[in-house]
């Protein structure tokens, strides 16, 4: 791996998906739609980076449990648990692809030591997206909108709102017809 050479202090990008209907994103650690443009979105923008480099996604436990326990491939996958003990057997499996944290800030100061770490984003739940998105290192949020309907008795995890006096919307793109993306970026402080 080659140091990445733009080094600053390290910023993340949230990026994650809800429903058009009310923004809701799972039930019972699943998600609540399969969309191949939506996962083709998420793989291709959270593996993009230079060659030698590697870029780290942030997730808690339950997104980690969900993806069946094992690491998205081509990118450093980070796990907030205060229990990290519980994933011994698959660090031990996926050494240069798998860690485990306790806090977000114990994230992103592990991360500033690493110099071929690319980018950083911050995957779900939600639990760690209402953290992250409050995050003085946030710096932009990509999100897809899928356009289906959901009853809410049905959902047990929401994405949060987006603080308009924190965030900006840069970009609205239609991606297909049952995708829309939402780029935002942090407001500079003055």
């Amino acid at each position: 791996m080659k140091p990445n050479n733009n080094y600053k202090r390290m910023k993340f990008t949230i990026i994650g998906a809800y429903t058009s209907s009310n923004r809701a994103i799972g039930y019972k650690n699943r998600l609540l739609w399969s969309n191949r443009d939506d996962m083709i979105y998420f793989r291709t923008t959270t593996s993009d980076c230079p060659s030698g480099n590697m870029n780290a996604i942030i997730m808690g436990r339950n997104t980690f449990d969900s993806i069946g326990k094992k690491p998205l491939p081509n990118r450093v996958n980070i796990v907030l648990t205060s229990n990290p003990t519980q994933y011994s057997e698959q660090i031990r499996k996926y050494p240069e692809l798998i860690v485990c944290c306790s806090t977000l800030s114990e994230v992103l100061k592990m991360l500033d030591s690493i110099p071929y770490i690319y980018k950083c984003f911050v995957i779900g739940g939600e639990n760690l997206y209402k953290q992250a998105i409050h995050h003085e290192d946030c710096e932009r949020i990509l999100v897809n909108e899928i356009m289906i309907s959901v009853s809410s008795e049905n959902v047990d995890a929401w994405f949060p709102e987006i603080p308009t006096a924190k965030y900006e919307l840069v970009q609205k793109t239609k991606l297909t017809d049952t995708v829309t993306n939402y780029e935002y970026y942090a407001l500079l402080k003055v």
